[in-house]
């Protein structure tokens, strides 16, 4: 029941009520600032961002194997024999000449560099590269979901907001209804019983726009939660999307989207570089052949007679091959190329469901536009009829009955009309992410 009252204490009691906590302002957000806001702060897409650097930064220390390498040693060690010479002459003397000492210094630089790995490297480089695109498809994969989910909490608000407007306008409309039914009454020309319709009516929408006000707050709370929870939002009441990328044509939005889509991308660079490790692997069938060169200063050195202080150097080339494993690296081949296989079997999975998805959308879209514009000629006609039908009140030929009705239709027809025009903004928001569009 809805009390009346006057004066100062009227408008406290209003503040309490209605405010129940200290006034903020409200920031209006557009889609596209919401978005924006929402992929600035993310954490699954930093974590992803993070999983991108990460794999670029394996990328390059694997490149570096490729290149020579330069090291820097220095060792000290103790011989408790050294190499010596026993000289005997009978019956003269006896006596041993020893070779160095046991103090053994040494300091070295080396520098080495692979000549022949069997393509091992060259294909493992090309391994992580796949994975760094994965890695980046994945990344971009996360920005798509979260606008998309985004636009859908969006949309929902505009919903819930346009859901309120309605009921308002309705209840200010039969209010004023209500009120000729009071003046008519007044003069005997109404019954009590027409006003008592207009007034439950009333309540109804009072109810329902209670209702909408909950799901419109409930609304904003998940966008704050997205986009920024110390802020107090709104949405803004544009709810024009721009769909003129669907007009393209179905082949032209599957072609898009299997070139685009990045989980698509994703499953082809990780096909690639299971492929690529597959050949890795393979490389162990082959020799691989490294070069180093050393230069040295250390005492005795090689010169163990003089046992001095002196400069060395020395370089070669190492062959290595296994000649056998008990296959062991026929194996390993074979469980590549099998991961290889099942990507590109999940890939064709994955294309045949998002031209079937695709499908489905553009179906869908059809669908709700030829529905937005019957229900706006439903409305234009419900307007009319309710206007007609408080005219008729008025002149005493008609009862409140056929107003609540006219009212009850109209209303029900612009609900309708809005939740199909959210719903063809939330599946074009869809088909964008459908095709690998961000927004």
């Amino acid at each position: 029941m809805r009390h009346r009252y006057s004066g100062i204490p009227a408008i406290l009691l209003m503040v309490f009520l209605f405010v129940g906590e200290p006034l903020q302002a409200q920031t209006v957000l557009s889609l596209r600032q919401a978005v924006d806001l929402a992929l600035s702060r993310a954490e699954e897409i930093e974590l992803a961002r993070l999983r991108v650097e990460q794999a670029g930064h394996t990328l390059d220390r694997l490149k570096a194997q490729r290149l020579p390498s330069v090291s820097l040693s220095a060792s000290y060690s103790w011989i408790s024999e050294t190499a010596g010479i026993d000289l005997q002459v009978p019956g003269l003397f006896s006596r041993r000449l020893s070779f160095g000492d046991g103090n053994v210094y040494d300091a070295g630089i080396t520098a080495a560099v692979p000549l022949f790995t069997g393509f091992r490297l060259s294909k493992q480089q090309d391994a992580l590269q796949g994975q760094v695109l994965a890695a980046t498809e994945l990344h971009r994969a996360r920005r798509i979901d979260v606008a998309r989910t985004v636009a859908s909490v969006y949309r929902r608000a505009q919903l819930a907001r346009m859901s309120v407007r309605i009921h308002e306008q309705q209840r200010e409309a039969l209010i004023a209804q209500k009120h000729m039914l009071a003046a008519l009454l007044a003069q005997g020309q109404a019954l009590a019983y027409d006003t008592l319709v207009i007034s439950s009516r009333i309540m109804a929408l009072e109810v329902a726009r209670t209702a909408s006000e909950n799901e419109h707050r409930n609304a904003l709370l998940t966008l704050a939660v997205l986009v920024s929870p110390s802020e107090s939002l709104e949405v803004d009441e544009n709810t024009v999307v721009d769909d003129a990328f669907i007009h393209a044509g179905h082949a032209a939005l599957l072609r898009e989207a299997l070139d685009q889509r990045p989980d698509i991308r994703q499953l082809a660079a990780q096909s690639a570089s299971a492929r690529s490790l597959a050949d890795a692997e393979r490389a162990s069938l082959y020799p691989s052949v490294n070069a180093a060169a050393s230069f040295h200063y250390g005492k005795p050195g090689v010169d163990q007679i003089r046992n001095e202080w002196m400069r060395y150097y020395t370089a070669g080339l190492s062959l290595q091959w296994n000649l056998w494993s008990w296959g062991a690296d026929k194996h390993a081949i074979e469980a590549r190329e099998i991961d290889a296989r099942s990507m590109d079997l999940s890939e064709r999975r994955l294309r045949t469901e998002v031209e079937a998805g695709i499908t489905l959308l553009r179906n869908e879209l059809d669908v709700l536009r030829a529905n937005i514009a019957l229900l706006e000629m439903q409305m234009v006609r419900e307007e009319e009829r309710f206007r007609l039908a408080g005219a008729r009140l008025r002149e005493g030929m008609a009862n409140a009955v056929d107003v609540v009705d006219a009212e009850t239709a109209l209303t029900n027809a612009s609900l309708e009309r809005s939740k199909a025009v959210i719903q063809y903004a939330v599946k074009v928001h869809e088909l964008s992410a459908a095709i690998g569009r961000e927004q």
